[in-house]
């Protein structure tokens, strides 16, 4: 198979796939661009703020040395 890559505007766009599907189905695959609604960009922003803090957090705890819960109790372990 070839691939066309086309941009056309919104209000033609419908026009273009019907007439793509009237060939036969194992003819043609229509690959379409996903684009994100603004809600859907602000979530993956939202998801990214959200994996930094929670790297930040993740690599303050493993700075400290306590291997049981004694030490990590212990206020000496606050020292590291």
């Amino acid at each position: 198979m070839k691939t066309i890559h086309l941009e056309v505007e919104d209000s033609s766009y419908q026009a273009i796939l019907n007439f793509i599907k009237l060939l036969p189905e194992n003819r043609y695959r229509v690959l379409e661009d996903e684009i994100l609604s603004v809600e859907e960009q602000q979530h993956v922003k939202n998801c990214l703020s959200q994996t930094n803090q929670d790297n930040s957090e993740t690599i303050a705890f493993s700075n400290h040395s306590a291997n049981t819960i004694e030490e990590w109790l212990d206020d000496k372990e606050e020292d590291v």
